[in-house]
């Protein structure tokens, strides 16, 4: 543990700081930290759970100890999750959704009030002056004040902060190039996705201990919680009954070690399976052993057609059906006669007769017709991978599942309503829509002359 902890030095015996979570060689070592970082104070750091006596990892959030903090940093030493985009172990580095963008100062001193409206809001309201009734808190941007009426932040700065503008860039403990916060009390780097430095004041107030208890209890189990973070946790697991769910993607897995395989293996980086003949490298020996093949020339499946050869024969399976005719293609649409191989290339093609978007992103308001479309669309844009999370697949209405007609389009044609995006897709109609709307018109036709 030693030569992990202190780059190779082996020692007899180790200590560590439950602050910040950093080890040392000595004792002496660490009250001279103490005194220098911590300004002599050691209270417990934020991922230590007081009311569970437990350290929780804040990258894998598997990982739990109430063992000595040094088993708990050793840990942290080894962790390689990538938790980009998960949910945030300390209240403080969630998504900032309360921030008051639009309210403008002509004066500089008034900016990015934050709005009490969310659960999070409250609490940290709660927690900073022991009540959630004002609607907003103002913070100081230069000395990390925060007040609840915007005459006392006009006063402070009036006294204190004279010809300043109120501006992060402008505070003691902002980083400009890397844009974050550096504690003074834990010595870490904090607020990492914040633009507003309440955020940062919040988490000052609790590394000192100076904030007011907090706790919620579930209206369903009557669980009492003094975390945000572990009771919403809760609210979203339903009572914990969802047990192993992928904190960075949501999936959800049916037991305990198949949840670290999932997160050792679909959110880390590390590739430690390299290929001795090129540079490629791997996280699994499985896919090392299957590029090797590529270099040992052991593709044993090749196509009769093309002479196209592979490595497993489910890949000569799955090419074998682009060679197949028109006619041989078992998969048929009910509406247009169109064919297709395989089954998710017809339930992506059933969508063009529905408007209905029958898929909805869980983190902005997107919403699109395919599973493929949106499973793109999460990595691309929020970096997720996995399988979609069950909120993500909406139920459709009778009136979604029912086809676009198209002797309802044949109609909009000839009362000249269609748009040009609707002439577009009124050229792609088959001959037997052509016909029906052609067969309409001439009853039209005679009806009109008949009167």
């Amino acid at each position: 543990m030693s030569r992990t902890l202190l780059d190779g030095k082996l020692v007899e015996c180790l200590w560590g700081c439950r602050k910040c979570y950093s080890a040392f060689e000595s004792e002496q070592s660490l009250e001279s930290h103490i005194a220098k970082d911590h300004q002599g104070h050691i209270e417990h750091g934020t991922c230590y759970d007081s009311g569970l006596n437990i350290y929780t990892c804040p990258n894998c959030k598997i990982f739990k100890t109430n063992k000595n903090v040094l088993f708990f940093i050793y840990h942290l030493s080894k962790c390689k999750i990538d938790a980009q985009g998960a949910i945030a172990m300390d209240d403080e580095e969630d998504v900032d959704e309360d921030t008051f963008d639009e309210f403008v100062d002509p004066w500089g001193i008034i900016n990015m009030p934050l709005k009490v409206r969310s659960l999070r809001s409250q609490w940290m309201c709660e927690a900073i002056f022991g009540q959630s009734l004002c609607n907003y808190l103002y913070p100081c941007h230069i000395c990390y004040s925060i007040f609840n009426v915007e005459e006392e932040l006009r006063e402070h700065f009036r006294i204190s902060h004279p010809g300043i503008q109120n501006d992060p860039e402008n505070g003691t403990f902002y980083d400009k190039n890397e844009k974050t916060y550096v504690c003074p009390t834990c010595t870490r780097i904090v607020c990492k996705k914040q633009r507003n430095s309440i955020y940062f004041s919040y988490h000052m107030l609790k590394c000192t201990g100076k904030v007011h208890p907090v706790s919620r209890t579930c209206e369903i189990c009557n669980q009492t919680h003094t975390s945000y973070i572990s009771y919403r946790h809760h609210i979203q697991t339903n009572c914990g009954t969802k047990q192993f769910v992928c904190h960075v993607c949501g999936m959800e897995l049916k037991t305990q070690p198949s949840l670290k395989n999932h997160l050792k293996y679909a959110h880390t980086t590390v590739q430690a399976h390299k290929c001795n003949v090129c540079d490629s490298a791997f996280k699994r020996e499985f896919d090392l052993m299957t590029h090797m093949k590529k270099h040992m020339s052991t593709e044993d499946w090749s196509c009769e057609k093309c002479g196209k050869s592979f490595v497993w024969r489910k890949a000569l399976r799955t090419h074998m059906k682009t060679h197949l005719q028109e006619a041989e293609k078992p998969y048929a649409c009910e509406l247009c006669g169109n064919r297709f191989a395989r089954k998710c290339f017809l339930t992506n093609h059933m969508t063009t007769h529905s408007s209905f978007r029958g898929f909805a992103c869980d983190k902005c308001s997107t919403r699109v017709k395919t599973r493929d479309t949106l499973a793109q669309h999460r990595r691309k844009v929020h970096g997720l991978y996995g399988q979609l999370p069950k909120e993500c697949i909406l139920k459709p209405t009778a009136e979604d599942l029912m086809p676009e007609d198209p002797l309802s389009k044949a109609v909009s044609s000839l009362t000249g309503g269609p748009s040009h995006q609707n002439k577009v897709r009124t050229k792609k109609k088959n001959p037997m829509q052509s016909q029906h709307a052609h067969m309409m018109q001439i009853k039209e036709n005679t009806a009109h002359f008949s009167i």
